[in-house]
Parts: C-alpha cells; sequence; structure tokens
C-alpha cells in the first residue's frame, strides 16, 4: 500500500509505516509546554466564537434557504452516502476491508462482498436508514476478525456515521452521534497514533520529510517533537468537536488539511478519507445537532434552531 499518504496530521498513520515494537519517548522540554499551550488556545478561541457562527449560520440559512428544505437536506445526505459507498466500493477492488491497512484473507471474501454490497447501496442512495444499519453490521464484522488495536482507528467514525443515517429522520439527535463520532475519532488517532506509538511517525518522517519547522530555522524542534504537536493539532480538533464549540468553524479547518493534500498528492489521498469528508460536509451545513456542552444550560441553541426550522 505504498501509494497511501497521509495528511499533515497523519490521522492514519498506519496506512504507510511497518507497525513494530519500537519504544520512543518524548523528550520533554519548554517546546512541549508551549505546543500544549497553543492546542489550549486554539479551544478557548474557538469556544469564543461560538456566538459569531450562530450570527453567520442565521445569515447564511435567510439567503440560502434551499440547502435546509426537505429536498436540499436529502442531497447533502445523499451526497454524503455517495461518497461513503465510493470508498467502499474502491476498497473491494484494492483488496481491503474498511480502509488501507486492514488486507483480508481468503477466508473473509464474504465479508468483502459485503463491504461492495454496502457500498453500492449507499452510492445509490437506497434507503439512508438501511444503510446505518448495514454500516454496523459491516463494523461488528470487522472487530470480530481484527484485534482492537487496528479497528479502533476506525470504529467512532464510522459509528457516527451509521447512527446519523439511522436518524437521518431526527437531525439533532443524527448529527450530534456525528459529532460525537467524528470528534472521538480523531482524538483516539491522536492518542493511539501519536502518542502512544510515537515511532510510527518518526517512521513516516524518515520517508517524507515534512517537518517544516527546520526549513524555517527551527532546528530544536525535533521529529519527535512534530509528532506530538501533530497530535496536539488532532486531538484539538475533535475535542472542539465533540463539545460543539464552534462546529463548522472547526470542521472547515480540519478537511481544509485533507483537501489541500488530496489536491497535491492524488486521487488515493482523497478516497483514502471519504468518509471524513462525507462526516465534515454534514456538520458544515446542517452543524452540530442539538445538544451543545457549552450551552448546556439552553435547551435549544441557535444552529439547532436552524436545522429544525427548514429541515421540518
Amino acid at each position: 500500500m505504498g501509494y497511501w499518504v497521509s495528511p499533515p496530521a497523519w490521522s492514519h498513520v498506519r496506512w504507510f509505516v511497518q507497525n513494530d515494537s519500537k519504544t520512543v519517548e518524548f523528550e520533554w522540554s519548554w517546546i512541549y509546554a508551549l505546543v500544549l499551550f497553543g492546542g489550549f488556545l486554539y479551544c478557548m478561541v474557538n469556544r469564543s466564537l461560538q456566538s459569531l457562527e450562530s450570527i453567520a449560520v442565521r445569515k447564511v440559512s435567510d439567503k440560502i434557504p434551499y440547502l435546509w428544505s426537505d429536498i436540499g437536506r436529502r442531497k447533502v445526505w445523499h451526497l454524503t452516502s455517495a461518497l461513503i459507498g465510493l470508498t467502499f466500493i474502491f476498497n473491494y477492488f484494492s483488496d481491503v476491508l474498511l480502509a488501507p491497512n486492514l488486507e483480508f484473507s481468503p477466508a473473509q471474501s464474504f465479508v468483502n462482498k459485503f463491504q461492495l454490497a454496502i457500498g453500492i447501496a449507499l452510492t445509490l442512495g437506497i434507503s439512508l436508514r438501511s444503510s446505518g444499519y448495514l454500516i454496523l453490521s459491516l463494523m461488528l464484522l470487522i472487530a470480530a476478525s481484527y484485534p482492537l488495536s487496528i479497528w479502533i482507528d476506525y470504529s467512532f467514525e464510522f459509528l457516527g456515521l451509521a447512527l446519523a443515517f439511522i436518524w437521518y429522520k431526527k437531525p439533532d439527535l443524527g448529527l450530534f452521534a456525528l459529532r460525537c463520532g467524528l470528534g472521538l475519532q480523531l482524538m483516539t488517532l491522536a492518542i493511539h497514533n501519536k502518542w502512544l506509538n510515537p515511532h510510527l511517525g518518526l517512521e513516516f518522517l524518515q520517508h517524507y520529510h515534512w517537518n517544516f519547522m527546520s526549513y524555517l530555522g527551527w532546528h530544536s524542534f525535533s521529529d519527535l517533537t512534530f509528532v506530538f504537536s501533530a497530535g496536539m493539532a488532532e486531538f484539538c480538533f475533535g475535542l472542539v468537536i465533540l463539545l460543539g464549540w464552534s462546529t463548522r468553524l472547526v470542521t472547515i479547518t480540519a478537511l481544509s488539511f485533507f483537501v489541500l493534500t488530496a489536491s497535491i498528492l492524488g486521487i488515493h489521498e482523497l478516497i483514502g478519507h471519504l468518509p471524513i469528508l462525507g462526516a465534515g460536509i454534514l456538520l458544515i451545513v446542517f452543524g452540530g445537532g442539538g445538544c451543545n456542552l457549552s450551552y448546556i444550560r439552553r435547551p435549544l441553541q441557535l444552529e439547532s434552531q436552524v436545522v429544525t426550522r427548514y429541515a421540518n
């Protein structure tokens, strides 16, 4: 799978490096403290922008009400469904299950054919609710076939998508499940692939020299520090999405990295992250659902009112 490459945060670093048993420990210094402070500051800025985002959403909804009409809403959901379906179809012909690092054995041929069937159903937009149940079934089959250390990198993401499809007619609940799934997935990837296994990032940097800090003259910013920083960025993206702080803004920021690298690195990079792009499109257009932890005392936030206004 050498043709698979990663975005700057390497959200799925295991796609293109070997998972060996090397032990690497972070060398703590003031630079790490600076990175931690930067992550905290980023989260607080997004929280403060919540009200500004809500005002922008209201203005956009007044100018483009079609997106929140029944027809517009269905088209956006079916677009996400098609993006996930294309990924499953591509995986089938690439002899992998769900992701590039999950190669299937001959004994798992049924699971791979099941993946293809789900991909076709999703691409054609055949019953979003049924497709959600099919994705859940596929996840259960994969969980029974691979160790937790492998499928944990994809479980929250596809669980959120599956529940979003199942609760498609309940936008507040479905989008809340999707937001939590995507947020938890990004946080899991940061902890599992960067902080607990930093040797994966170091191996990546041996093949792809993406530590741009050294090119800027900051030579004390080592590759190990860069791995930690990539994990911090990914963790903060996930945390802010999970909490519902400026969901649209942070999702746009996160997806911009995927779009940028796809435009540079080609079609294979894009195909691998289509499910995340699809989830991001839903969150950008419709917001993060009716439960926002930053407004826990308010029963209904503004962006939820906008969704309900045009969805029902």
